[in-house]
């Protein structure tokens, strides 16, 4: 998981020290590490700067249907 959320030259680093969107990509990553194949979302780009917004939506994206999770 946290290769497919692009995490994986963060890995020694604290989670404090991540950035707001990092943080989301982590918890998107904990969400679907069981994969049961549903996920539901809460306006998982709220707060977050344009770019970090994108990243999310991306993430969000590849995940309903590339890795064939449904996303509510």
């Amino acid at each position: 998981m946290i290769k497919f959320v692009g995490l994986e030259s963060s890995k020694s680093q604290k989670v404090g020290m991540f950035s707001a969107g990092i943080k989301r990509k982590l918890a998107i990553a904990k969400s679907i590490i069981n994969n049961l194949g549903v996920l539901f979302m809460d306006e998982p780009s709220v707060g977050l700067d344009p770019q970090s917004q994108k990243m999310v939506r991306d993430l969000v994206m590849d995940l309903a249907f590339n890795q064939e999770i449904t996303v509510f």
